[in-house]
């Protein structure tokens, strides 16, 4: 018997922009920026982390659509993003290369988490932050990782929206795994958020994991999206591999 849907699955089935076409005998996918029901998702996460104003969200269609165009336009850091093949900026839609992959899992290799820390310190390195890391935005190909959805990406230095990646990634991986592993170990998310941190500090650096630890609205966000005793470990781990006190 099937499992039942997460809330996570049935937000994504209403709110998805995206649907797969075939596009000169091939797979693609289009996303339509002002389809409404996308809007809606974004009111509702903007409504949601606007007390703690850590990221600069946008709700217009045409900048997210900007953004994600020019996201996938640089490729930060040299990490994979779709080719886009299409731009159409009257009905605000992109047509874009279909790309082949895994998302990262809870039961995920620690390597695997490793390389998907590597590739977004990459894009912080490049001075961008993605705004949404929600782990289904990462496909992973062998020893490639790329990035599928970037509407809310943008270039800045501020290391507020590095560490919000973090933890909104680590988070929606934390609740997946809860969901579809009951009952889990602890210690086996334990082991992968340690790989992840160390890769992500072995090439950006510490600031945004010391700052899970140290700065209140981090840690507001990451009380808000990640159960005990996951956060608890999460904020004890980011401080000692930060060397933060």
């Amino acid at each position: 018997m099937a499992r039942d849907k997460s809330l996570l699955d049935i937000l994504d089935s209403l709110f998805s922009q995206s649907k797969i076409i075939e596009y000169h005998g091939s797979r693609a996918v289009m996303k339509k920026y002002s389809y409404e029901p996308g809007l809606v998702k974004w009111l509702f996460i903007r409504l949601l982390s606007s007390p703690l104003k850590i990221y600069p969200f946008t709700l217009d269609p045409r900048e997210r659509m900007e953004r994600e165009v020019g996201f996938f336009t640089y490729k930060p850091g040299g990490v994979r993003t779709p080719r886009v093949y299409e731009e159409n900026w009257e009905e605000l839609y992109i047509i874009r290369e279909y790309i082949e992959g895994d998302s990262l899992k809870g039961t995920s290799p620690p390597s695997s988490y490793a390389a998907v820390a590597a590739a977004l310190a990459k894009i912080h390195s490049s001075r961008r932050a993605l705004g949404d890391t929600k782990f289904t935005n990462f496909l992973i190909n062998g020893d490639e990782v790329a990035v599928i959805d970037a509407e809310q990406a943008v270039e800045t230095g501020n290391a507020l929206h590095y560490s919000w990646d973090i933890v909104v990634l680590l988070s929606t991986l934390a609740a997946s795994t809860i969901k579809e592993n009951p009952p889990w170990s602890p210690r086996g998310l334990y082991e992968r958020f340690d790989a992840f941190l160390d890769a992500y500090i072995a090439i950006y650096g510490s600031e945004p994991v010391a700052l899970i630890r140290n700065n209140k609205r981090i840690k507001a966000l990451l009380a808000l999206l990640m159960p005990p005793p996951y956060s608890m470990y999460l904020q004890k781990a980011a401080g000692d591999k930060a060397g933060s006190p």
